[in-house]
């Protein structure tokens, strides 16, 4: 049989704190094969989840090259910098390593293949904290008009939020807004940035 195991534990972050598109250096880490034949070639992924438990929902950061592990032996890797993707929600989130991400290797017990280490993501959060705009009139022909009722836009998030905030006006079917499939009518340009904490009216 062959099994994969992390036998060094909970990793190391360097810092436990950063901001969307900052990085992020995980300790090295050990893997021992404490199965009786060689493992075969094999590759570990490095993931960003939102709990402590490995699924397939989790987003894969990078993985590292294949090796195999002799029976009994251990392999010890260097620190890796992460970089937190962009786009990234504000929020708890852990750091996980899976050994043998793929599941090539076929081993007696695949639920010690994974550890991790809790981080905290800092970005800025955007919100319509004003509710449902008022439209007048609700009803309407085609090529008529309406007026939405004023706006409030708040950065709930732990960092500022710079660049061109732009809120964007579209026609929909149903209540769920898709840029892809809704019909755009028209936007507002807002502020170059907003700051942490701090509202605006949309204009």
């Amino acid at each position: 049989t062959k099994d994969l195991v992390i036998t060094s534990g909970t990793p190391t972050l360097i810092p436990s704190t950063v901001s969307v598109g900052e990085q992020v250096e995980v300790s090295a880490f050990t893997v021992k094969n404490q199965g009786i034949v060689t493992s075969g070639n094999f590759s570990n992924g490095y993931y960003l989840s939102t709990d402590a438990t490995f699924s397939s929902d989790d987003k894969l950061l990078v993985a590292s090259p294949e090796v195999s592990l002799a029976a009994g032996t251990s392999k010890i890797w260097d620190p890796v910098t992460l970089t937190i993707p962009v786009g990234t929600a504000p929020g708890q989130y852990y750091l996980g390593i899976q050994v043998d991400w793929t599941n090539t290797v076929s081993e007696s017990n695949e639920g010690n293949n994974y550890v991790t280490a809790q981080i905290t993501v800092l970005g800025p959060d955007l919100v319509i904290s004003s509710g449902p705009p008022i439209v007048t009139p609700t009803t309407v022909a085609p090529g008529e008009t309406v007026q939405l009722s004023a706006g409030t836009i708040k950065n709930q998030g732990t960092k500022d939020a710079v660049g061109l905030i732009i809120t964007r006006y579209y026609l929909s079917t149903d209540a769920t807004v898709n840029k892809f499939s809704d019909t755009f009518l028209g936007q507002a340009v807002m502020y170059p940035e907003l700051a942490a904490g701090a509202s605006g009216n949309i204009s």
